[in-house]
């Protein structure tokens, strides 16, 4: 055997092409030389490390980092099956190449089993680069699906999507470890199951069905069913599937938690539901396009909706005659303000006008989000109606007093005036504002004030009463009357005013005239 010798390497370049880093297992060096000039005259760039010994072999593994690995089969000391082992026990991804004499064909498929990546003769040297940069390659190849599948295993496991692996028979092929989370089983017992056996009876119809469709690969997306848990409990899962042959790759989650919530929405919506449509009052729910939600029957009944299809549809198409004041109140209770008013006027389509008292707020949805408004209304017109024609009644009234040649005068259970007309501030020479809210005293000397306090008590005890009595002016003149009182009662009996008309009699010209004292009873103020 010739002395060995080594090629010492530098250290790896920097570029596109770098020279191949080559750890060759080789005692011969007159081999050894030939390699290195066949790479020379095939223009490939390389740097070779040679050893022959197993403690060379271990030490140049990380030292050295090899691109590759050529390995002689027969060799003294530390052969090319020994070799393989160390490579395949340290779980090596190095490509290696045997590069030998001639071997038996059960050698040769021992090292390939070994991890050899390929065989090359010695008496076939042109094979050789070839089958390195082949090596090389394929070593890559395999590393960058090796890295790509630790990838997918890390997310696969980490996910805390529900994810899983069947074929389209219903057996659970992979799974990840969010299932055992989820439904309680230990994934084993999971593996090789079929999942139609843990569906909710109600939901295997409609699995079977989605599973059919898989197998004729079309996917499945948003489908959701029940699965039966560890102990008994049934949980919603919502999956996104996709078959590929006779597998199906899924994305699943579990809803159970969405799904009892809005189950609860909806109870809750029908309880409103019922609410507004029974409530005594207009009431219309509306979303954010003022579209109707719920309504009470008062609100059709009052807006003469009884006959219409109200669920749904635009309120600006059941009420065309809206005016634009109302669309910008609309828009802003749904940007979150709150507007009301006591007496609104609303022109109809067939020209009547009704009267509205009416308020509205945004109502939210769960996520705090404005989900439209809620009008409460109540039409009035009937009330607008009976109002003005007690006013209108009290301006005739108010009419009548002010313009009769009489002085009337209104007191309260004090004996402080509350009212006089215009011709009893006239007789006594004040302005009304003068009088009211002052004791009647003011207008009485001590004897009269006496007399007609007497003739009050008397009206009181016994009703209407009339007689004559001196009042006192502001300037001091007196003013001869006949007086007329008449009290009145609230519906228990109880005193709540005394109405007081004065005629002047003044010089013995008795100026009195006769009014209907019955119809000042109500209404004078």
């Amino acid at each position: 055997m010739s002395k060995k010798k080594q090629t010492e390497a530098p250290p790896k370049q920097q570029g596109e092409n770098p020279p191949l880093r080559i750890l060759y297992l080789e005692n011969d060096l007159n081999d050894f030389n030939l390699v290195v000039r066949w790479f020379k005259t095939e223009n490939v760039a390389a740097v070779f490390k040679r050893v022959e010994t197993r403690e060379e072999f271990l030490e140049n593994l990380t030292g050295y980092a090899p691109d590759v690995i050529m390995l002689d089969y027969h060799l003294p000391q530390f052969d090319a099956l020994e070799a393989l082992q160390v490579l395949q026990d340290r779980q090596s991804d190095i490509a290696t190449v045997l590069f030998t004499g001639v071997v038996g064909e059960e050698q040769a498929i021992e090292c390939l089993r070994l991890g050899a990546d390929d065989y090359v003769t010695k008496q076939n040297p042109r094979r050789l680069i070839p089958a390195i940069l082949a090596a090389i390659e394929k070593k890559k190849t395999q590393e960058s699906s090796r890295k790509k599948t630790e990838e997918l295993d890390r997310y696969f496991n980490s996910s805390l999507d529900l994810l899983c692996i069947a074929d389209t028979g219903g057996r659970f092929l992979r799974l990840n470890p969010e299932w055992e989370k989820t439904l309680g089983y230990p994934l084993q017992e999971l593996i090789g199951k079929k999942f139609f056996d843990l569906v909710h009876p109600d939901d295997l119809s409609a699995t079977l069905e989605a599973v059919s469709t898989l197998a004729s690969q079309k996917e499945v997306l948003n489908f959701e069913n029940r699965y039966r848990c560890k102990d008994g409990s049934y949980k919603w899962i919502e999956w996104r599937s996709y078959p590929e042959g006779d597998k199906i790759f899924a994305v699943a989650r579990d809803i159970t938690e969405r799904k009892l919530v809005k189950q609860e929405l909806q109870i809750r919506e029908e309880r409103l539901k019922l609410f507004v449509e029974h409530a005594p009052a207009a009431i219309a729910m509306f979303d954010k396009d003022m579209r109707y939600l719920a309504l009470s029957r008062r609100f059709l009944q009052d807006y003469r909706l009884e006959q219409t299809t109200i669920i749904g549809r635009s309120h600006y198409e059941i009420f065309p005659e809206i005016q634009q004041k109302w669309k910008d109140i609309h828009r802003r209770c749904l940007e979150g303000a709150v507007e009301q008013a006591e007496k609104d006027p609303f022109p109809r389509m067939d020209g009547s006008l009704d009267w509205v008292r009416w308020e509205i707020h945004p109502w939210y949805e769960a996520s705090g989000e404005i989900g439209g408004i809620i009008l409460f209304s109540e039409v009035i017109t009937d009330r607008v109606r009976i109002q003005e024609a007690i006013e209108q009644s009290e301006r005739r009234y108010r009419e009548l007093i002010e313009t009769m040649n009489d002085g009337l005068g209104v007191l309260d259970c004090g004996g402080n005036i509350t009212f006089m007309n215009r011709r009893g501030c006239e007789m006594l020479g004040y302005q009304p504002e003068e009088l009211i809210e002052n004791p009647v005293s003011m207008v009485f000397d001590e004897e009269n004030h006496i007399r007609f306090q007497e003739q009050l008590m008397m009206c009181i005890k016994g009703g209407r009463t009339s007689h004559e009595i001196t009042w006192r002016c502001k300037d001091g003149r007196p003013v001869d009357t006949i007086v007329s009182t008449n009290p009145r009662y609230d519906t228990h009996g109880n005193l709540l005013e005394s109405v007081v008309v004065f005629t002047d009699i003044t010089g013995g010209r008795k100026k009195r005239s006769w009014i209907s004292y019955m119809n000042l009873n109500n209404g004078i103020r």
